[in-house]
């Protein structure tokens, strides 16, 4: 008489249904929230990567202002006393530019460019003084087609510069 189920003791088919939807609605919220879970790792990574990629376009679009500047007025001043320099010069600072605006938007660049750009760099350093500066640039590299980032070396070159008091090793 208080028998739920069927008479030979096993559970009834209600019972049976309920607990087929209760173990169905507990793994659709875990799958559920487990693929939630990934999506929002995945929206994080991404945001985090375009961050960085930002981050990077913006370095890369910083020719230093202040360099570009000196380079002009030094290559002006040039056009009065040597126009053979002075045409050479614009070429390395054209060659220069164009790196900058053209190979610089790739995530990737051949480490003879990079040292290109580095060279005329310094060439183009060297027009602002009158006396001979002691740079030298002594490069051992077995394969200059490895793949570096674009301007990764030149913040070092410019520090260098800048704080090794080369004016003054003259």
């Amino acid at each position: 008489p208080g028998n739920i189920g069927p008479p030979n003791g096993s559970p009834s088919r209600f019972f049976i249904h309920l607990l087929m939807m209760v173990i169905s609605c507990t793994m659709a919220i875990v799958i559920e929230t487990f693929v939630y879970a990934r999506q929002k790792e995945e929206e994080s990574i991404m945001a985090n990567n375009e961050n960085l990629e930002t981050q990077l376009k913006l370095l890369k679009s910083q020719i230093n202002p202040h360099f570009l500047f000196n380079a002009l007025n030094n290559i002006y001043a040039l056009s009065v006393t040597n126009s053979d320099k002075t045409q050479q010069s614009i070429g390395t600072l054209s060659n220069m530019l164009r790196y900058v605006l053209y190979d610089c938007d790739r995530q990737w660049v051949p480490l003879a460019k990079e040292v290109d750009y580095i060279k005329d760099y310094l060439e183009l350093f060297a027009l602002k003084s009158s006396k001979e500066l002691p740079i030298t640039m002594d490069l051992e590299i077995a394969d200059d087609a490895i793949l570096i980032a674009p301007m990764l070396l030149v913040p070092f070159v410019e520090n260098a510069l800048k704080h090794g008091n080369i004016s003054s090793a003259t």
